[in-house]
């Protein structure tokens, strides 16, 4: 029998609560402990025990808590780990706007779209997320040309830019593993008079998001030709 008490003791301390007699000394007994009093009615859980240790209706359980404490500063720090990785900005969308459009290069002529660090560090885009062109005809339809640093140089070749094609045409792309944040700078390549000194400033506007899923992308610029485009209020 002697063994059996024991046993019992030992279970109910692994479970981080210690039972503690209704009395006086309870809840100071408890304090002591590291631990808080808590008093109900184990035949009537609607009972009011808000008396505690002066009702003799209820038990009072002191509870000694560390293993959740640990376990609940574990939880909060991974998901606002997750929930800050999940809302951080990664994409950057251009919107044609320019209308009407004609010729074999139409709509805003992209070379690239460069992210410029706060700290100073340059990344041209890597991949192409996403993009819609609904020109027939258009002879620089390929939207991976927007990739990496400028090189076209102001010369107008299929090969050299990307045409997107006239307003309601699109394109997504991202920087790998950086991220957008205010006090970084997207500059947008246009082959147009502002750039080149030739050709028409096309009319377009940049935002940034942080997915590909339909999810709304916030507007930073309207450009018309090269720009600059400042990030803010994220």
């Amino acid at each position: 029998m002697k063994n059996f008490w024991l046993t019992l003791i030992a279970m109910v301390a692994c479970l981080g609560f210690i039972v503690t007699a209704c009395g006086d000394d309870a809840e100071e007994d408890c304090n002591a402990q590291g631990g808080i009093l808590e008093c109900s009615n184990p035949d009537d859980p609607s009972y009011d025990c808000s008396d505690g240790v002066d009702d003799p209706a209820c038990e009072c359980v002191c509870v000694i808590e560390g293993n959740n404490t640990t376990n609940n500063t574990t939880n909060n720090t991974t998901n606002n780990t997750t929930n800050n990785t999940s809302m951080a900005y990664r994409f950057v969308m251009l919107e044609d706007q320019q209308s009407p459009v004609a010729g074999e290069y139409p709509g805003a002529d992209i070379d690239a779209i460069v992210l410029t660090k706060a700290d100073g560090g340059v990344f041209g885009a890597v991949s192409v997320d996403d993009y819609s062109t609904d020109y027939t005809g258009n002879s620089a339809a390929d939207p991976n040309q927007v990739l990496g640093l400028p090189d076209a140089n102001c010369v107008a070749t299929s090969g050299a830019f990307y045409a997107m094609g006239g307003a309601g045409n699109f394109i997504i792309v991202n920087y790998g593993s950086e991220t957008i944040e205010n006090g970084d700078m997207i500059s947008v390549t246009e082959l147009g008079s502002t750039e080149c000194g030739q050709f028409d400033d096309d009319d377009f506007d940049v935002g940034v998001g942080v997915a590909t899923d339909g999810t709304p992308f916030v507007e930073m610029c309207n450009c018309t030709g090269s720009c600059d485009c400042q990030i803010a209020g994220l």
